[in-house]
């Protein structure tokens, strides 16, 4: 289940470093109170793979950088904007990823539906229209 169809949003995500995250290797940045902003309207970002961006992205300097030792924990609110920039350095950044969420958490179908509708279009794209 993917974090972005669920209401009440009442769920969190572990990013637990197994390399050093920083600027250079792309470390997670995110928008502090965003995650009060609700579900914002998606797109296909044209990144390999199935990343999305934001119709109407915040300016990056109102992102902040996690910068992450080995072992070191961010935490993260399932509505908060962020993104990982590209990996300029020789180092990897890998880390383990955990998702928590409360049981009174369902999944609303109509966004689902959205998103589901925008991850086929990217499918759609990234296989050249077949």
């Amino acid at each position: 289940m993917l974090t972005y169809h669920l209401v009440p949003a009442h769920a969190l995500t572990f990013w637990i470093a197994l390399d050093e995250s920083n600027e250079g290797n792309g470390c997670v940045r995110v928008v502090p109170g965003s995650h009060k902003m609700g579900i914002l309207p998606h797109l296909p970002s044209g990144v390999n793979g199935l990343s999305l961006t934001l119709v109407d992205p915040p300016a990056p300097a109102t992102e902040e950088p996690i910068l992450l030792k080995r072992g070191d924990c961010s935490i993260h609110h399932c509505n908060t904007i962020h993104r990982s920039t590209t990996n300029t350095s020789e180092c990897s950044r890998r880390g383990l990823l955990l998702f928590v969420r409360t049981t009174r958490c369902i999944v609303d179908q109509q966004v689902k539906d959205r998103y589901e509708s925008v991850r086929q279009a990217m499918i759609t794209k990234r296989d050249g229209g077949n």
